[in-house]
């Protein structure tokens, strides 16, 4: 997840705003890694199996797949050079 992070960040907003929008990211993505392991022991200890929490992780997941396929075309080159409209 995090790979493909940086390559949109650095596509739609540029070097520039790169550690404005990954140190905003930040929290959030540090608050998953808190939350998910502690929550699939849960499910695991309550209902004696992963299943519920690997469906929801797929949902999850599921989102994000489309909010990525909403996006619009890049800002930036491969370069990082603005793409003029």
């Amino acid at each position: 997840k995090i790979p493909m992070a940086n390559f949109f960040q650095l596509r739609y907003f540029g070097l520039r705003e790169f550690g404005s929008i990954a140190g905003a990211q930040a929290p959030f993505i540090a608050s998953g890694m808190l939350i998910a392991p502690p929550a699939m022991g849960y499910c695991y200890d309550r209902l004696g199996t992963y299943v519920p929490a690997l469906w929801v992780m797929v949902a999850l997941m599921g989102m994000t797949a489309l909010i990525y396929a909403s996006l619009r075309p890049y800002r930036y080159t491969r370069d990082l050079q603005e793409i003029s409209s």
